[in-house]
């Protein structure tokens, strides 16, 4: 079993960086998305955060992301 974090991941990264080592991917498993632990929830399912997560989210993304909108005319 092995454990890896990434910032920002790119289409089949995991696995082409463990090929390039020779080593034999027969399943992954995504366990959070940012401070969001995915915890029971299944494969393809959604569920609401709760305004605890929600704030964890808003802090991860940053102040970059939290410019108003602005309306295109």
């Amino acid at each position: 079993m092995l454990e890896i974090i990434l910032d920002e991941g790119k289409n089949r990264q995991i696995r082409r960086m463990l090929e390039h080592l020779n080593i034999e991917v027969l399943r992954l498993l995504r366990v959070a998305i940012g401070p969001l632990a995915l915890g029971d929830l299944p494969k393809g399912a959604t569920r609401l955060l709760d305004e605890e997560e929600k704030q964890a989210l808003d802090r991860a993304m940053g102040a970059r992301n939290h410019a108003p909108a602005s309306s295109v005319r």
